[in-house]
């Protein structure tokens, strides 16, 4: 599976287009998400092939946009605001 960082907010920053930025809600154990985007963890394969072991992962509709053990660094990274209930 191929990474799509086509719609990520950082893309568009590094251009020099002012972006406001996604906020994920908590909703529940280890899952954030704000309708489109959601951020949790899995255990699958990266894709190409080593074992996650329980990553953060941060999927477009589906999508596999970006994976880190740190959920907070790919908030950074994506230009993301994690907010607890």
């Amino acid at each position: 599976m191929k990474i799509d960082k086509t719609i990520t907010p950082n893309k568009q920053q590094a251009v020099g287009v002012q972006v406001k930025p996604i906020v994920m809600c908590d909703h529940g154990t280890d899952v954030y998400s704000n309708g489109r985007f959601k951020m949790q963890r899995e255990t699958g394969e990266t894709p190409n092939g080593n074992k996650m072991n329980n990553k953060w992962v941060l999927r477009d509709n589906d999508k596999l946009i970006d994976f880190d053990t740190y959920r907070n660094d790919i908030a950074e990274r994506n230009n993301i605001v994690l907010k607890d209930t």
